[in-house]
């Protein structure tokens, strides 16, 4: 009888060290995917911002020196507006893709969030 108990309790044992190690499994293949994503969004997320001010610097630097080459006529102003409404335009795309970006980083937070909790909650299932 007391054989039994123990196989039983070595097998139990057993079984949660497995189950630990495969929660440990699981937490760190989450972390490195969160941690890629993360990565990868940090990326993408500095290249758009440095193409779009190399963009906004190349453009204004265009403006200004067209302003000083130019005695500028009032159809001249107008292609100027037309420049920094078309800029405008652009920075607001970049700041949408921006908040895009940021709300698809939220979306793998609460992925992770998630599969932390299914694993309490098979860890208090086998406790």
């Amino acid at each position: 009888m007391k054989r039994k108990q123990q196989k039983m309790n070595i097998t139990r044992e057993s079984e949660e060290r497995e189950l630990e190690l495969t929660k440990l499994r699981i937490d760190q293949s989450h972390q490195e995917q969160f941690d890629g994503y993360k990565r990868t969004i940090a990326q993408k997320f500095e290249k758009e911002k440095r193409m779009f001010e190399e963009e906004k610097r190349r453009r204004l630097q265009d403006i200004q020196q067209a302003i000083e080459r130019l005695n500028i006529a009032s159809t001249d102003k107008e292609k100027l507006k037309d420049e920094v409404d078309t800029l405008n335009r652009l920075q607001r795309t970049k700041q949408s893709a921006i908040e895009e970006l940021e709300h698809e980083l939220e979306g793998e937070r609460a992925r992770k969030r998630t599969a932390e909790r299914e694993i309490n909650e098979l860890n208090l299932q086998i406790n």
